[in-house]
């Protein structure tokens, strides 16, 4: 199997790295007998040879594909990793000397009402009808890099899940169901506590017993050359199509029943994120104080489709956008050595000749870098999907932008949710121009089958006084358009929804295509006239010895006039100046 990039990264413009110990062809060559895989066990082929370069746009955060570890770095003076060491916890004595550690947790399911950074309970329902949800077996064994939490740090556990059985949802294998909730964790040099990224994921698995894989996390410092805060190494067995294993079992994804909704809650000690990320439809995100620094978050929602992608090209082919996209970018270049002639670090192989190695970046940034890179390579590989994978996964977003109405972290902020293989994560940009809220969103045009056109979705809540705050809004009801510009530059059609309750309002856009476009929403309120008192009679115009009656009357009634501006399509337009202002859907220009 491949060695891939330890875990998805919350910080822009940062490239992960792996570590190849042998030849990718001998690790290929030693996958075990397992079924076919569904498009939920879809995993990226090796390339043909040495000389390629490829993507591989994995929908689901890859945050089932990594093993739990935390890797305690002590740096010198210029910031090189000169040790690297896999600590049990934040408090073992074989990394007193670590000045950053870097890891990925794996939460299991709350123990008693005490217990924080865990699962407090998963729910199902159908029809509107909730279905009986039975605790399972632990899963999967204790692995070698296996850590334990440190609520007064703020560290999560790195151990494990557990399985769940949903009797009223099956699915193509049983009705065993794996729950997931993960995430990136970090201490700088001066931190005392760490920061975390939450991933929360379902996947319907079967588990099937064999031989398998679990690949560490590198300890080599050498690995870690000029990229002090890369993660090298670890994974599942994905040549057998596992998303989570141990040495002798391993869990298989099965498509999900995309007519469940899923409802998990989450009890942690740490400050959330006020804003998320999702593949899922319709969601709904709760978070409740629960007081000494204690937060409840709860998720409910169905699943979605989303389109995996993933493509080669030669190295000497590469137009020259992309040639000089990689130039730009930090060496060695980041992702999963698809192919080698031999081991080493990443770094170590790059240096060889360009024909001996091949490399496979998974884009899981969710930035604009990233969003530029996907785009570049889709004319290059193919217009349709390579699989078409059910999902219910979210993640806490990055970054709040500089809008000081999207800044709180006291409560939740919002949760965009979309079925597109590449979007821009964290809040949507505020267009100052144009009043608009900003997502950009990529995929193909097609599904699997390259002929049937991939319908986009997109799902906006946001807290009602961040949009109050964003547009100077009253307390009145809040409209809204929805602009779907394509990368052809031409407004597309799509069903939209808007409806305000419970202090979100939530807007739902369904029905554009692919491949680059750009969502733009604004809201906006009908102006209200002000209340004007009873009027009173004007004095009478007496006209003066050279002014007619006639003249007299028409200076008393000469209209003004104001200047408006169309809220959707910015145009101008005069009309008579009346006490209410502008007109509906037109707002009066400064």
């Amino acid at each position: 199997m491949t060695l891939r990039n330890s875990f998805p990264t919350r910080h822009k413009n940062r490239l992960l790295i792996g570590v190849v110990a042998v030849a990718i062809a001998t690790l290929f060559a030693s996958a075990a007998t397992a079924s076919a895989p569904t498009d939920e066990s879809f995993v990226a082929s090796n390339a043909p040879g040495g000389g390629y370069l490829g993507i591989n746009a994995s929908p689901n955060f890859l945050n089932t594909f990594t093993n739990p570890f935390l890797i305690g770095k002590v740096l010198d003076g210029s910031g090189q990793v000169t040790q690297a060491i896999a600590c049990k916890g934040a408090s073992d004595p074989a990394c007193s000397k670590a000045t950053l550690w870097q890891g990925n947790s794996l939460w299991d399911f709350c123990k008693s009402d005490a217990d924080t950074n865990c699962i407090v309970a998963v729910k199902a329902n159908k029809s509107g009808v909730d279905l009986p949800v039975t605790l399972g077996d632990s899963f999967p064994s204790v692995r070698s890099q296996d850590f334990a939490g440190d609520p007064a740090s703020h560290l999560p556990p790195g151990g494990q899940t557990h399985l769940v059985s949903i009797p009223g949802a099956p699915h193509a294998s049983g009705d065993q169901y794996l729950v997931v909730s993960n995430g990136t964790v970090e201490r700088h040099p001066g931190q005392t506590l760490f920061d975390n990224q939450i991933a929360l994921s379902i996947y319907a698995v079967h588990v099937v017993s064999g031989s398998y894989q679990v690949i560490t996390h590198s300890t080599n410092a050498a690995d870690y050359a000029g990229w002090a805060e890369a993660g090298v190494g670890g994974g599942a067995d994905t040549s057998n199509y596992c998303i989570m294993n141990d040495f002798t079992q391993c869990a298989i994804p099965e498509a999900l029943p995309m007519d469940v909704t899923f409802d998990v809650q989450l009890r942690v000690n740490f400050p959330v994120i006020n804003w998320f990320s999702g593949r899922m439809q319709s969601p709904n995100i709760v978070l409740t104080d629960l007081g000494n620094g204690n937060t409840l978050l709860d998720i409910a929602a169905s699943p979605t489709r989303v389109p995996a992608v993933f493509g080669y090209a030669k190295k000497s082919d590469l137009p020259s956008n992309l040639q000089q996209f990689y130039a730009g970018l930090p060496f060695p270049l980041g992702g999963q050595m698809a192919f080698s002639n031999g081991g080493g670090s990443f770094a170590q192989i790059e240096k060889g000749d360009p024909n001996s190695w091949s490399l496979l970046r998974d884009l899981t940034s969710y930035d604009q870098q990233t969003m530029d890179e996907f785009v570049m390579w889709l004319p290059l590989i193919h217009d349709s999907a390579d699989a078409m994978q059910t999902l219910w996964t979210f993640r806490t977003m990055n970054g709040n932008g500089n809008n000081s109405c999207l800044q709180s972290n006291s409560s939740l902020g919002g949760i965009v949710s979309t079925n597109a293989t590449m979007y821009i994560e964290g809040p949507p940009t505020f267009d100052n121009q144009t009043q608009t809220l900003d997502y950009k969103v990529a995929a193909p045009h097609f599904e699997k089958d390259g002929s049937t056109p991939f319908i986009g979705s997109y799902d906006l809540a946001i807290r009602s006084d961040v949009a109050r705050c964003l547009y100077h809004f009253t307390s009145a009801p809040v409209k809204a358009s929805v602009s779907i510009v394509s990368d052809s530059g031409q407004n597309e059609v799509a069903a939209t929804t808007l409806t305000e309750h419970d202090g979100f309002i939530y807007l739902s856009a369904k029905g554009f295509e692919f491949s680059n476009p750009v969502i733009q929403v604004k809201l906006f309120q009908d102006p209200v006239a002000t209340p004007t008192a009873s009027p009173t009679p004007s004095p009478a115009v007496v006209p003066t010895a050279t002014q007619s009656p006639a003249s007299a009357s028409k200076v008393s009634k000469k209209p003004t006039y104001i200047t408006c501006i169309n809220v959707q399509t910015h145009k101008l337009k005069t009309f008579i100046s009346t006490p209410a202002g502008c007109p509906n859907h037109y707002k009066l220009k400064k």
